[in-house]
């Protein structure tokens, strides 16, 4: 697959990876249980909203759809 096609692909996703003491992910695992959410779908919202908030230049209407937990 050339470059330009995978920039184009739907699926593709990318990772970010943060480094946090065992104590604060615990407390994050401990929160996102009890709000029936997993930990990605929580803090993946957070980033969007505040990309949205504090830079909408720079936020694309064309990203994907965050899929919605239902439980």
């Amino acid at each position: 697959m050339e470059e330009h096609e995978m920039a184009k692909s739907p699926n593709k996703t990318s990772q970010i990876h943060v480094r946090v003491p065992p104590e604060f992910k615990r407390a994050l695992k401990m929160f996102c249980v009890r709000e029936g959410t997993t930990e990605q779908a929580w803090i993946s919202e957070l980033i969007e909203t505040e990309l949205k908030n504090k830079a909408p230049e720079l936020w694309s209407q064309k990203l994907p759809a965050k899929k919605k937990n239902i439980g």
